[in-house]
């Protein structure tokens, strides 16, 4: 049989290139063969030399718990060495960049404002989510202790509204957002004073004179 001169095929099951995902961050791989791997951030990493080895290594499911990252883009490289002593250069090793995303959506209640009055029980909800990655996300409007708007579509950074009938006197209201991987933001807690005005329309009554003339 011929030598084995080909190192191993190596395939990155977690993170999945181009995907968003918060932390700890898992950097799992498996190989065609059984093979010691390592890691690095930069892409010409000294495979000899290099200290970052996966917990399973030596056979064909390699993985290690990174811990927190934090927020931003990375990028891991990985190179592996099988038993015949074939390893992965810097053109068959693989590599995967995701984003890390661990900061939950920010809320801005922008009307009704705190401690403010309304004159119609039609109030229309306004708000505005942002988060650092997702430009969409998912929000509860909730009044009074009762979520009255359920997974309102919400885009990161643009004015949101849910139009609500809300009962006479004080009302509260916060909202809720998530991301898509599932970091929570929670707005602060405004009131508001909904008080019925009635209308009093005055009447005046204009005598007018008439002028009979008789044949």
């Amino acid at each position: 049989t011929s030598a084995d001169i080909t190192p191993p095929l190596i395939s990155i099951t977690s993170p999945i290139n181009g995907s968003v995902i918060k932390d700890p961050t898992y950097l799992s791989a498996v190989t065609n063969e059984n093979a010691v791997c390592k890691y690095n951030t930069s892409k010409t990493f000294n495979f000899s030399l290099s200290s970052s080895r996966f917990n399973e290594s030596g056979n064909t499911t390699h993985s290690i718990n990174l811990g927190t990252l934090g927020d931003g883009q990375k990028t891991y490289f990985i190179k592996c060495n099988d038993s015949q002593g074939n390893i992965n250069n810097d053109d068959n090793q693989a590599n995967t960049t995701f984003i890390v995303d661990d900061t939950s959506p920010s809320i801005a209640l922008n009307f009704p404002g705190n401690n403010s009055n309304v004159t119609s029980a039609i109030v229309n909800f306004n708000w505005t989510a942002t988060d650092v990655v997702d430009v969409n996300l998912s929000c509860n409007l909730t009044v009074n202790g009762n979520i009255l708007g359920s997974n309102v579509f919400s885009p990161s950074g643009v004015q949101t509204n849910r139009t609500i009938i809300v009962p006479s006197g004080l009302n509260r209201w916060n909202v809720t957002c998530i991301d898509d991987v599932s970091n929570k933001g929670y707005s602060v807690n405004h009131e508001f004073t909904y008080k019925l005005i009635e209308s009093v329309t005055s009447i005046q009554t204009v005598n007018a004179s008439y002028k009979f003339s008789k044949n």
